[in-house]
């Protein structure tokens, strides 16, 4: 048994990798991949260039995440070119295809090494990974190639290192949180958040700071990390000819919010046919309501309880599209166009947020680091919600990394509710199951769209 567990993280990583990577080769094979918003608004047509040639988006809120990965890709595809053969530009897309695999798998790797610590049986960590894994976020916009994935494994990495303060036998270093954060803030910017907020928490609860010399501490590790993000950045973009002007906000790229981007346009230059003005008018439109919409993507994050869409592909319509640009899918899957207008969908409503309270409440009395990782995990929830007010697309089921990793800690509160034994394990047991049944029933769905591929008018 005991040489059994030491195999558990590896069996966890392969695990994660093989389903994830298994299901971002197949929406490939079917066209998922080929364009803008298909997946819930996710753009893997640009990532996945991004992280195999550098040939992805570089901006304030993204300042190395499309060129980061092409660097040790390009070089490992040359020596494997010229070692084996075959042709180097399919040797980085096939590469590049291991980049957001690889995050998933040491996401729930780090996740159940960070429950384990935390005191969870191995059985009640492998269920927390299994609920992690089968969610509906996982099986869509956690299985393409994207910045969210990537971002939601460093959240996990955050907590980690949260956690290490808790130890008074550990020698206090403020590196990793740099090292790590300066990661996190390159990939998306707004990744400073979590970093600063569990940082803060643990210095707070885990080291005994004072709140005056915790905040300054906080501040001091957010904004070194924040300084070598684009200090790195820039280097990589001179490498790749590109101006690092772009790494500068700008409110035609909606870098100041929605809003103001609604207003104004935003120039997409460099997704072909440079001169159009591509605003956010259409997506951010009347008949929005950013409220019921994040409520419903929150409680679709883990089972899909309530039925995304398929709808016209907006982004296409609303364009001038060169002939290189047109779409191979005309549809997109999207919770934008859902409503709370249904018993269900209301009843799943109240019974998902009810089991993250019950959860939220059960750790929060166990211990002080429980207390930590409650607080910062409501607090992120909060920070999600009034953040994507400000900044959001078409749909806001993409954003659904961003909080899952929250929800997770939330969630591994019910392995403290004793019932009948088993108790909170049940109910997560239950979570899993209908996310992987209703899971299973949106993505063939997708793909036999994909199939037919219907004509919107």
């Amino acid at each position: 048994m005991f040489r059994l567990s030491k195999l558990i993280p590896a069996l966890i990583f392969l695990a994660s990798f093989g389903v994830t990577h298994t299901l971002e080769r197949i929406y490939d094979r079917h066209h998922l991949l080929d364009q803008y918003n298909t997946i819930f608004d996710a753009d893997p047509n640009t990532c996945a260039p991004g992280f195999s040639s550098g040939w992805g988006r570089v901006d304030f809120r993204h300042p190395f995440c499309g060129t980061i990965f092409s660097l040790p890709i390009r070089a490992a595809a040359i020596f494997t070119s010229k070692l084996g053969g075959g042709d180097e530009l399919k040797i980085r897309r096939d590469m590049a295809m291991l980049v957001t695999p690889f995050f998933e798998g040491a996401k729930n790797l780090i996740l159940y090494l960070t429950l384990t610590s935390l005191g969870l049986s191995l059985t009640q960590a492998i269920i927390l990974c299994g609920v992690n894994l089968s969610s509906l976020s996982t099986l869509t916009v956690g299985s393409v190639p994207e910045s969210f994935p990537i971002s939601s494994m460093l959240i996990v990495l955050f907590v980690w290192l949260m956690i290490r303060d808790f130890s008074p036998r550990r020698r206090e270093s403020f590196w990793p949180w740099i090292a790590a954060g300066s990661f996190a803030i390159g990939i998306t910017v707004t990744n400073i958040i979590p970093q600063v907020v569990l940082f803060m928490l643990g210095r707070r609860f885990g080291r005994g700071d004072k709140w005056t010399p915790c905040l300054l501490r906080s501040a001091m590790v957010g904004g070194l990390s924040l300084i070598i993000a684009f200090a790195v950045a820039v280097p990589i973009c001179v490498m790749y000819s590109v101006n690092p002007k772009v790494l500068l906000p700008n409110r035609h790229r909606g870098d100041m919010g929605a809003s103001g981007t609604a207003k104004i346009g935003m120039d997409l230059a460099g997704m072909g046919n440079t001169g159009r003005t591509a605003g956010m008018d259409r997506s951010n439109a009347e008949g929005r309501r950013p409220s019921e919409e994040l409520i419903i993507a929150a409680a679709s994050t883990f089972a899909g309880v309530i039925k995304p869409d398929i709808i016209p592909n907006e982004h296409y319509r609303e364009y001038k599209v060169s002939d290189s640009e047109k779409p191979t899918l005309n549809f997109r899957l999207a919770y934008s166009s859902v409503r709370l207008n249904s018993l269900t969908s209301v009843t799943w409503v109240i019974l998902f947020f009810g089991i993250l309270l019950l959860g939220a409440q059960k750790a929060y009395i166990q211990s002080g680091v429980w207390r930590a990782i409650i607080l910062g995990s409501l607090a992120l929830l909060a920070v999600n919600f009034a953040i994507h007010h400000l900044f959001y697309g078409r749909d806001m089921f993409l954003y659904t990394p961003h909080w899952q990793v929250s929800m997770i800690y939330l969630l591994a509160g019910l392995s403290f509710l004793k019932i009948k034994k088993i108790g909170g394990s049940a109910l997560l047991i239950a979570l899993t199951l209908s996310s992987i049944i209703t899971g299973i029933q949106i993505v063939e769905k997708t793909i036999a769209t994909a199939i037919v591929n219907p004509y919107f008018p």
